[in-house]
């Protein structure tokens, strides 16, 4: 057996022969750069909402979406049959829209740590997504004023309520610390919910096609825009 070394590898010489007298690059300014990205950076008005325990978003997104929603109640108006007869069947809508509004933003802001839903969180999340339209479709369901308005398509019940929608969904994504179209889509669904609420106090109409085009796609359409920012980011 020889006992003579191996030969070095032309390439480590050329690789060695390049790099002598190379600067080493600057420990403390190479700290610096990315401490000022980072730990010493100055937070901004989202990362402090971010930065909120789960409870506390999920009570200030609540809290800002109950604000749209009276918002459109109030500028709508009251429907003019709700104390004939109609009152109660809007308070149950009204409630159900509310509980399973706020099961899905619990959804949208779910705690990191916590495991994901899975199939229960998508079966809530798409729930609250077509429940507005299947109840269009239930005979005798909405009580209403025939002919209330000249055409099944009320551009008021639309842009008022997809305001509504997009102004609670959208500060529901601003809380969201992670991703995921679970999220996204709950947090539609949240405030499509709670803008189709608010609609059924202000408008008297019971023509399907108007209930869904107007009232119930509405956190499909807003879900649907989240989505397509999301991906053209």
């Amino acid at each position: 057996m020889s006992g003579d070394l191996p030969v070095r590898p032309p390439l480590l010489d050329a690789a060695r022969e390049a790099h002598e007298g190379a600067e080493l690059p600057d420990g403390d300014g190479l700290f610096a750069a990315v401490a000022a990205q980072t730990v010493d950076a100055t937070p901004g008005w989202r990362d402090s909402l971010l930065e909120l325990p789960t409870p506390a978003r999920l009570g200030l997104a609540a809290t800002v979406s109950l604000a749209a929603v009276l918002a459109l109640s109030m500028l709508g108006g009251v429907r003019p049959d709700l104390w004939e007869g109609a009152a109660a069947r809007v308070a149950l809508v009204a409630v159900v829209c509310g509980g399973l509004g706020l099961g899905a933003l619990s959804v949208a802001l779910r705690g990191l740590h916590r495991p994901a839903l899975g199939a229960r969180g998508w079966a809530l999340v798409g729930l609250a997504l077509t429940l507005p339209i299947v109840w269009a479709f239930v005979p005798g369901f909405w009580p209403g004023i025939e002919n209330a308005a000249p055409a099944p398509w009320s551009t008021g019940c639309l842009w008022g309520g997809l305001a509504t929608a997009l102004a609670s969904g959208g500060f529901v994504r601003l809380l969201d610390r992670g991703g995921g179209w679970q999220r996204t889509l709950a947090a539609a669904g949240a405030g499509g919910l709670w803008a189709y609420a608010a609609l059924a106090v202000h408008c008297p109409m019971n023509d399907t096609l108007h209930l869904v085009a107007a009232h119930g796609l509405l956190g499909v359409a807003v879900g649907s825009l989240f989505l397509l920012v999301a991906a053209r980011r």
